[in-house]
């Protein structure tokens, strides 16, 4: 992970998840050779780490585990679902984009609202990291 000098935790954190992901990313299967070899070294480094950086900025121990653990879940399950996904995969899935569209309207727009923007995956992985760790009551 990055240097936490001078950075709040939670930037640091979505900055050292962000980086977890582009390594996962950047081996083929990378998020499931990781998820079988649990618990390794390189992955007790990063909660030590991380944990290390929240308590020391005044999280307290439990809640620092809670939420590396769920960053680190989350980051892990999605990487392995970026990587399940064949090219041509959605051309070829069971589900009609217009049949969808008028089955889920709510999902379809909110989608269609996100990414038209032009924001990607890496924004998505981001915002919902920001979202783990601001949660709004």
């Amino acid at each position: 992970p990055p240097d936490a000098t001078g950075i709040p935790w939670r930037d640091w954190l979505l900055d050292a998840a962000s980086h977890f992901r582009r390594t996962l990313l950047a081996h083929r299967d990378g998020a499931r050779v990781v998820a079988a070899a649990q618990p390794s070294p390189a992955m007790a480094a990063f909660s030590e780490r991380a944990m290390f950086v929240l308590v020391a900025q005044g999280e307290p121990l439990r809640r620092a585990r809670l939420l590396v653990l769920l960053v680190e879940r989350f980051t892990l399950g999605l990487v392995l679902e970026e990587q399940s996904n064949s090219p041509g995969q959605l051309e070829n899935s069971a589900l009609d984009p217009q049949e969808a569209a008028s089955r889920y309207p709510t999902l379809t727009t909110a989608i269609l609202e996100y990414f038209s923007a032009g924001a990607t995956l890496d924004d998505l992985y981001r915002d919902s990291i920001r979202l783990i760790l601001n949660p709004q009551p």
